[in-house]
């Protein structure tokens, strides 16, 4: 339906959303995504103490303890350590805040289901470290064209974008506590 057009994430997320919510049970291919999540060998997110949904809740409710007693602008470097004794590791956030709105998005999420939280949740998991840009400016509706050069303008434009995603990405990554830089 034309209405439907553009609206394509919103539906997988509703259908996913749908399939991983049916009951506590189908919870786990969150956790086990959660676990396996790693970028050249790091893991990212949980780690190998967490087993189960029961001991994932239980380590975020003490995450959130004591995120709560300590000044939100703390750096996570600096609990880290902690965090790693229960389970989690980096990619939480790069500050107390954003480490404590993260895990408790995914506490709401594991106790009250819905698309729009899965939505929030998985936007801030660290997924992208790495992006091929391909640009065919130029080459196209037009004849007998191939190796002439190009007027700039697209190709300056292509770089300016190439440009704002890079610093995007690594605005992104630094928010949750990683030191990666991406390609």
């Amino acid at each position: 339906m034309s209405k439907s057009i553009g609206n394509g994430v919103q539906f997988l997320n509703r259908h996913l959303s749908s399939k991983l919510f049916q009951d506590k049970e189908s919870l786990y291919p969150l956790l086990n995504f959660l676990k396996a999540h790693n970028y050249k060998g790091t893991t990212m997110m949980l780690n190998d103490r967490i087993q189960s949904l029961r001991g994932l809740q239980s380590a975020l409710r003490k995450a959130e303890e004591y995120l709560v007693s300590i000044p939100e602008d703390t750096p996570s470097s600096e609990f880290n350590h902690r965090f790693q004794e229960l389970g989690l590791e980096k990619g939480w956030g790069d500050t107390a805040k954003r480490v404590h709105d993260t895990i408790h998005l995914l506490l709401d999420l594991l106790e009250a289901p819905d698309p729009a939280s899965l939505e929030k949740f998985l936007g801030t998991i660290p997924m992208m470290f790495n992006v091929v840009i391909l640009s065919p400016h130029g080459y196209f509706a037009q004849s007998n064209v191939l190796g002439y050069p190009d007027t700039g303008g697209q190709v300056v434009y292509i770089l300016d974008q190439v440009r704002a995603l890079e610093n995007e990405m690594l605005l992104r990554i630094k928010q949750q506590g990683l030191d990666i830089t991406p390609k």
